[in-house]
């Protein structure tokens, strides 16, 4: 659902060689489990009522529920069992699968289980299997993907690329950085960039404005309210964000930032309804100054130097 068509569809475990084995009469999709022993993916439709089941490369589709009045809200397959979650009359019901394309006889399972989202089925896995991601991780820097035959491939993080085949680097090619309300994004001047995406994206609540550092790879970000109001400062490959200023009086919020990356100062303007300061600290913070005021009015504005 969403943005993009309804489909069932499959890849390798590192996103390559993608291949949609249902995209006809589906309605809205919910859940799905596999039937490694086969080869089978069965998929429900909550709100149409329907559990259905198609082979890995999309042949042989045919219906295992089909009832307009159910909606099966999870689903779980074991051994030859199919389990789902049945949200209309909070039940969870079973059949046996027999393989003849017929759809099964469903009986319940446990009733009288309120609010149901999802069900799992939890069995022993064997822990002696080999591969060569469970030895050192494959020698991957970041993650180990294993593949056919007993293959595997690296793959980086989000914001790095491949040094080699098992390293990784900070993504250190020009980039733009895009900034909404609630996330800051980038993308590569390089549309050809495997996957788009030259850094992590960060999270806010009301982002004003953006900067950066290119010298410490770090990103400022000024937020008008929530946990992070004030300037918070991000550096690419790292995960915990740093305070840089923290208190602004009263209503006032940071509107705007600018790095000056040669004396590794940043400026920031902090205003309110009456009004407008410009000041200046260093990239950490230290040594906040009020470079001037400007106040507001009902006839003009006074300005105020320091």
């Amino acid at each position: 659902g969403g943005a993009a068509d309804v489909k069932v569809a499959r890849a390798n475990l590192d996103g390559t060689n993608a291949l949609v084995i249902a995209s006809n009469d589906l309605t809205e999709l919910d859940h799905i489990s596999l039937d490694i022993t086969n080869q089978r993916v069965y998929f429900t439709e909550a709100k149409a009522g329907r559990i259905s089941s198609v082979t890995y490369d999309g042949q042989d589709r045919h219906y295992i529920l089909n009832d307009p009045g159910k909606q099966p809200n999870g689903i779980a397959f074991f051994s030859d069992r199919l389990f789902y979650a049945d949200s209309a009359f909070d039940s969870i019901d079973v059949a046996t699968i027999v393989g003849d394309g017929q759809p099964p006889q469903f009986t319940h399972f446990k009733k009288e289980i309120e609010n149901l989202v999802n069900i799992k089925v939890l069995q022993p896995r064997p822990s002696s299997i080999s591969h060569p991601c469970r030895t050192d991780n494959g020698n991957c820097k970041h993650i180990c993907v294993p593949q056919q035959f007993s293959q595997h491939t690296c793959m980086c993080a989000t914001g790095y690329t491949k040094d080699g085949m098992t390293s990784c680097k900070l993504f250190d090619e020009s980039f733009v950085m895009v900034a909404t309300k609630n996330k800051i994004v980038g993308y590569p001047l390089d549309e050809t960039h495997q996957k788009g995406i030259a850094m992590d994206p960060i999270g806010g609540l009301s982002i004003t404005s953006i900067d950066f550092e290119f010298e410490s790879r770090t990103i400022f970000v000024s937020e008008a309210s929530g946990i992070n109001k004030g300037i918070t400062a991000y550096a690419i490959g790292e995960s915990a964000p740093r305070p840089i200023v923290r208190d602004t009086f009263g209503s006032m919020t940071i509107r705007s930032i600018a790095v000056d990356w040669i004396n590794f100062n940043l400026y920031f303007i902090n205003q309110d309804s009456e009004r407008t300061n410009i000041e200046v600290c260093k990239l950490d913070g230290q040594y906040r100054y009020q470079i001037c005021e400007f106040h507001r009015t009902n006839d003009n504005q006074q300005q105020r130097f320091y």
